[in-house]
């Protein structure tokens, strides 16, 4: 059975964090201008109809078949735009896994690899749907079929009569005290399965980016024995994140503060804009530079450490039992 050290790869993950915030960026900094870019045109093509909607009490059916439109037009943008961030999160899991980085100032490439991994996204989706569906229907038929039992058909396919009669059966406390007990054992079983699976399958799509191959079985037996080290990996990951964020933000509260003295005596009279002098309004210029620099130094790190994380643990995995 493979095994990982699991605080070294979460060292190393925090440390690919931080030296490859550069190559963060270069990955992301197109798909971010096309996603923008790709709700700018829908929001521009769909701002006339909102302003009409807005101006209008009763909506014409037309006008509302073309708010379904724009909605339709709003989520598959959304997918798309999505979508275009998925070269860059491949090649960040590549470099993660030893690989060399690519050169350039951007990077934006579709191929095989890309579309495998998206067919691995999909198919976790579909299994992952599937396990969590069957994990929490004993315990909705424990609780459901308890309540539902002492009613007759009729009062069911009425969902007015059916809200009465459930709100009657709490009230007369003639619910099941003991199924109701027995559904929710089951919800934090089905809670703590589904916590158990995501857990052994949280490598699967990285695997997916790096080997160029599906194969769910294999990648899910890398974690056999392994859960616990991940599962605390994951929090031990997610708490040197957040200690990094808090950092920050408290570094990035000082011209936080300072722009709010100066709003704060603008709003009482008491301050005058054209008093400052031009070195203090280039301190203030370069300290809501450097909050802004921060704020993104962190989502740079963040990304980049917690792609690298599973990328990681499925190298180190996959070394042993190959």
């Amino acid at each position: 059975m493979a095994t990982i050290n699991i605080v070294q790869t979460v060292t190393d993950s925090v440390g690919f964090g931080f030296k490859r915030m550069g190559l963060t960026l270069k990955l992301f900094w197109l798909p971010i201008l096309i996603f923008a870019a790709l709700f700018v045109a829908l929001f521009a093509g769909s701002a006339e109809l909102i302003i009409s909607l807005e101006n209008e009490s009763d909506p014409s059916p037309e006008q509302m078949t073309q708010l379904f439109g724009v909605m339709g037009q709003f989520y598959g943008t959304l997918i798309l735009g999505s979508l275009v961030f998925l070269p860059g999160w491949v090649m960040l899991n590549r470099v993660a896994a030893g690989e060399q980085a690519p050169g350039g100032i951007a990077y934006f490439a579709v191929g095989a690899r890309e579309w495998r991994t998206l067919g691995a996204i999909i198919l976790y989706m579909i299994i992952s749907s599937l396990v969590f569906f069957f994990a929490f229907v004993p315990g909705i038929l424990v609780i459901f079929g308890s309540i539902l039992s002492g009613l007759s058909l009729d009062v069911i396919s009425d969902s007015d009569a059916l809200a009465v009669a459930m709100d009657r059966m709490f009230e007369n406390g003639d619910v099941s005290e003991g199924a109701i007990l027995i559904g929710v054992l089951l919800f934090l079983v089905a809670i703590l399965f589904a916590i158990w699976f995501s857990i052994r399958s949280s490598i699967f799509v990285p695997a997916t980016a790096i080997d160029n191959r599906i194969d769910f079985f294999k990648v899910f037996g890398e974690t056999k024995g392994n859960f616990w080290k991940i599962f605390f990996g994951f929090i031990l990951l997610g708490l040197i994140q957040t200690a990094i964020q808090y950092g920050l933000m408290f570094v990035a509260m000082i011209p936080m503060m300072a722009g709010g003295v100066m709003m704060g005596s603008m709003m009482q009279g008491d301050f005058d804009p054209n008093a400052l002098s031009g070195g203090e309004i280039a301190g203030m210029v370069l300290l809501c530079a450097i909050m802004l620099i921060l704020i993104l130094a962190y989502i740079l790190f963040s990304v980049a450490s917690s792609v690298a994380y599973p990328a990681k643990i499925h190298v180190r995995l996959s070394s042993q039992s190959d």
